[in-house]
């Protein structure tokens, strides 16, 4: 999972109404040591007041993950797009 940090705030594609509330807040990227990109993460949190449907959410650079259907994320709630082990 190779991203471009400045880049990041373009590669997430946000449908919706809810567009200024799911923000990206933490992005781990080539972590010292690791020999791998399985720690490699991004996190992403809800600032607004409501519960958001993500469904259809994607990252397209650099990273290729779509949320499935039905997928929300809560107010006040962080989720992490991560590899798995």
């Amino acid at each position: 999972m190779k991203i471009i940090i400045l880049s990041m705030g373009m590669c997430l594609t946000l449908l919706g109404d809810s567009i200024g509330q799911i923000v990206i807040t933490e992005i781990m990227y080539n972590p010292p040591e690791s020999g791998s990109d399985t720690l490699e993460y991004i996190e992403i949190y809800n600032a607004g007041g409501s519960t958001v449907d993500i469904s259809g959410y994607k990252f397209s650079v650099g990273v290729n993950y779509t949320f499935p259907a039905s997928s929300t994320i809560d107010a006040g709630e962080y989720i992490v797009i991560a590899e798995r082990a």
